[in-house]
């Protein structure tokens, strides 16, 4: 394992032992230049991951991704610095003032590094790794906070709230936030008179609420209430990186795309405290779940945390129920949804008499199997949502050769009418699946009988043998199109919007995946689109999907028939009610 100083701090304590250190910095920086010349062809790696630690000046960071027994090199520097501009690099010419750190270490037969850093200063870094292995430099974030410095200021914090000292809070947080892990960008624009103000008032009244684990977040939403009320308040998007919202249990349905929605409401409430900041966020995402969101299982999750507070009565919150919420377009606040669950429980009649399967508050959906059960094709569906297991031993296809993995799942949804071969004997399993053959597949495997609508996709075909199993889909949530007016008919469905749309039908249908353990650490999670993550995950976690002999989830690459029969028998084989 690796230990160095930093420059200064060696420079500060002994200054020969500093100009020995020194030239060693310099010989690192040498065979830095090596190594990112070796990667600087490819580029920076995109979609940079931000660590957050925490330690006493000394840290770990570790990787596994190196090439096996070879050199990993890597440099720390301030954030401030352009580490993009070419000359930066090019020679070296910078004197180091702005590094806080550069070492290498050599993998391991497995590819494997750490490296113990020391960072006297709590702040935000860049993080360089470089490695033969890599195909392009690794660029990172690093939130680093000195341990010492946290529990100071936290203590002087708490006694200037005691002391009602709203300019010593104020100092922390011009001069100090890092130390305090105030570190999203929001901490840039805030107001700090204003915010120390909030932070001071809130402590105050609940000493024991502000820990190490907890000031950062009190203090971003004392930022955001400093500025909340100007006009210059730039809107939620802009804080990605965190706005105080994540200890409260609805951040983990907060979506970007609410950004602009989520900034009006939370404006028109104006909280002026901490504890109204909670409320309005936590109202504000669940309404923008309502509005905006793309899966009645989510919602129905996201109901059941906050039914006591809602005053909801959990055995109402069903999937039927939150599709016809997130149909309804007059819901502003909790009493609203409390009185439609109210109404649609009361007045909707039973959801199979035969009725629309509408609430009293004019939720459109139109219901499950027996409710204008639609004929799809040549088929008309039951309310049986999955097929029955199959058993069967035949040989149903003569193409099959090479793909033995898949035979059995192919001939398990042959036999349950949910795919057919290209031609008489044949499957042709090595052939992709176009978006809108595997829509029918999923209509069909799950028996979805909502009556379907209209769609605005303008490439689908009145007259196309898809439009039915499309319009189905498109009512009951499964699919939403490339845009608003574009399905992507003819396409090859990708890997990862197989995924979304399989998790999507098993929320729907009220099905539950077993034998769920851990989700598989894929190599290339960090391609996956951000809307098609959880779906990855779960399924992964599921047994149902894996990587290939690499490790690699490929999400933008075509699903093979094969593939896809696979990964949806396995779908029905792993789920239950």
């Amino acid at each position: 394992m690796l230990y160095l100083y930093s420059i200064k701090k060696c420079l500060s304590n002994d200054k020969k032992k500093g100009r020995i250190i020194m030239q060693k910095h310099k010989t690192i920086r040498r065979t830095f230049a090596v190594t990112l010349s070796a990667v600087m062809l490819f580029g920076t790696a995109a979609n940079a991951e931000t660590m957050k630690l925490t330690g006493k000046g000394f840290t770990d960071i570790k990787g596994t991704d190196a090439e096996k027994n070879s050199t990993v090199t890597i440099e720390i520097v301030s954030d401030k610095i352009n580490i993009s501009d070419e000359g930066v690099w090019s020679g070296f010419i910078d004197n180091g003032e702005n590094t806080a750190f550069m070492g290498t270490v050599r993998s391991d037969e497995n590819g494997a590094y750490e490296l113990n850093i020391f960072l006297p200063d709590s702040g935000k870094y860049i993080v360089r790794t470089g490695n033969s292995g890599f195909k392009a430099v690794k660029e990172d974030s690093l939130w680093f906070t000195n341990e010492d410095s946290l529990k100071q200021k936290l203590g002087e914090i708490k006694a200037a709230s005691q002391a009602d000292n709203t300019d010593k809070i104020k100092e922390i947080f011009e001069n100090n936030r890092f130390d305090i892990k105030i570190f999203s960008s929001i901490g840039d624009d805030a107001n700090y008179e204003k915010a120390a103000s909030v932070l001071k008032e809130y402590i105050k009244k609940n000493e024991s609420a502000a820990s190490e684990e907890t000031i950062g977040i009190l203090g971003e939403k004392a930022c955001v209430l400093s500025v909340l009320s100007d006009d210059t308040f730039k809107g939620f998007g802009k804080y990605s990186d965190g706005f105080g919202a994540e200890d409260l249990k609805v951040s983990e349905f907060y979506k970007d795309a609410f950004a602009d929605e989520f900034t009006k409401m939370m404006k028109a409430d104006n909280p002026k405290s901490i504890d109204e900041y909670n409320d309005a966020v936590e109202e504000n995402t669940v309404l923008c779940l309502i509005k905006y969101g793309d899966s009645s299982g989510e919602l129905k999750d996201c109901l059941a945390l906050y039914a006591d507070k809602i005053g909801l009565d959990k055995s109402k919150i069903t999937s039927d129920m939150c599709k016809a919420l997130m149909n309804e377009k007059d819901i502003n606040n909790y009493s609203d949804i409390k009185t439609f669950v109210q109404n649609y429980g009361e007045n909707s009649g039973s959801q199979n008499s035969g009725s629309s399967g509408k609430g009293s508050s004019g939720g459109s959906y139109g219901g499950k199997a027996s409710d204008n059960t639609p004929n799809m094709g040549s088929k008309t569906y039951s309310d049986d949502l999955m097929p029955d297991k199959y058993e069967g031993k035949a040989s149903v296809f003569g193409d099959m050769q090479g793909y033995e993995w898949a035979t059995p799942s192919v001939e398990g949804l042959f036999a349950s009418g949910i795919i057919n071969g290209k031609e008489p004997g044949r499957f042709v399993p090595e052939d992709s699946v176009l978006r809108e053959e595997f829509v029918k597949m999923v209509v069909k495997a799950f028996k979805l009988s909502v009556v379907g609508e209209k769609v605005p996709f303008r490439d689908v075909d009145e007259s196309g043998w898809y439009r039915e199993y499309i319009e189905c889909a498109y009512k009951s949530g499964i699919i939403s199109g490339y845009s608003d007016t574009e399905f992507g008919i003819g396409d090859s469905v990708s890997r990862e919007d197989l995924a979304v749309m399989i998790l999507r039908g098993i929320d729907i249908c009220d099905y539950k995946l077993n034998n769920t353990g851990e989700a598989i650490r894929l190599s290339d999670a960090d391609e996956i689109s951000d809307y098609a993550k959880d779906a990855v995950e779960k399924l992964s976690a599921a047994g149902i999907i894996n990587g290939d002999e690499n490790g690699k989830f490929n999400p933008k690459q075509s699903a093979t028939r094969a593939e896809t029969a696979k990964i949806l028998w396995m779908t029905i084989q792993n789920c239950e009610k």
